[in-house]
């Protein structure tokens, strides 16, 4: 396997655990994610009707009857979790990683970068399209979408199905990324974006970018009044 394959595997999967973290840490505020005990008393229920159809104590009609509502309800408890993570994916890998020059923690660790085709420094909006289009963010979005418009009922085939859209999505990203010659994934392709090694001369660039980006700043001044 291509080195530059295995360094953007490695980097995204320190990404993915470093975005599972912050997330975390914020559904752990009552403040913004008010709904967590209940949906932990909620997803034990979903264990506990589990536990007793593999002890045929129901049978699996009716064992699917009461999943759907559980799962329903459960969905509506993890809302605000699930915009949690939206947030969290969107300002690490499209702001934060626009903000350090093409590169998230993972990326600086394997000493890569993300350019345009042109070698260049892409804009913003060419990270929000590719962080959108990589982290599946559109069919959370119309996952939520269809939760509050649809019954428990209709609401579970209509998930099942925009989230086997998702599956073939990341399917077709990891199709390009592995087949093409440039490793350019579906996102890559979309956001006119390519990931390259970082070299030295790079390296000192960012930093020297870096440097002028704190000069640039006013300094607070000194002086005592009098």
């Amino acid at each position: 396997m291509n080195n530059i394959v295995i360094k953007r595997l490695m980097a995204y999967f320190i990404d993915f655990i470093i975005v599972a973290l912050i997330a975390s840490c914020f559904s752990y505020l009552s403040f913004i994610n008010p709904n967590r005990v209940q949906y932990e008393e909620k997803y034990q229920e979903i264990l506990t009707l589990y536990d007793k159809l593999e002890q045929k104590e129901i049978t699996k009609e009716e064992y699917e009857a009461k999943y759907y509502t559980l799962y329903y309800d459960l969905n509506h408890l993890n809302i605000n979790y699930a915009f949690i993570n939206l947030v969290v994916l969107i300002g690490y890998f499209g702001i934060f990683q626009w903000q350090s020059g093409g590169q998230t923690i993972g990326k600086r660790i394997l000493k890569i970068k993300i350019t345009t085709k042109e070698d260049k420094n892409p804009s913003v909006v060419s990270y929000l399209i590719r962080t959108l289009v990589l982290n599946n963010i559109i069919i959370t979005l119309l996952e939520i979408f269809v939760l509050f418009l649809f019954s428990a009922n209709d609401y579970y085939p209509l998930y099942s199905n925009i989230n086997l859209v998702g599956y073939i999505l990341l399917y077709i990203i990891a199709f390009f990324f592995l087949v093409r010659s440039d490793h350019r994934g579906l996102h890559d392709l979309i956001a006119s974006t390519k990931v390259v090694m970082v070299s030295p001369s790079d390296e000192e660039e960012i930093q020297e970018a870096k440097y002028e980006e704190v000069l640039k700043k006013p300094k607070k001044s000194t002086k005592t009044k009098t």
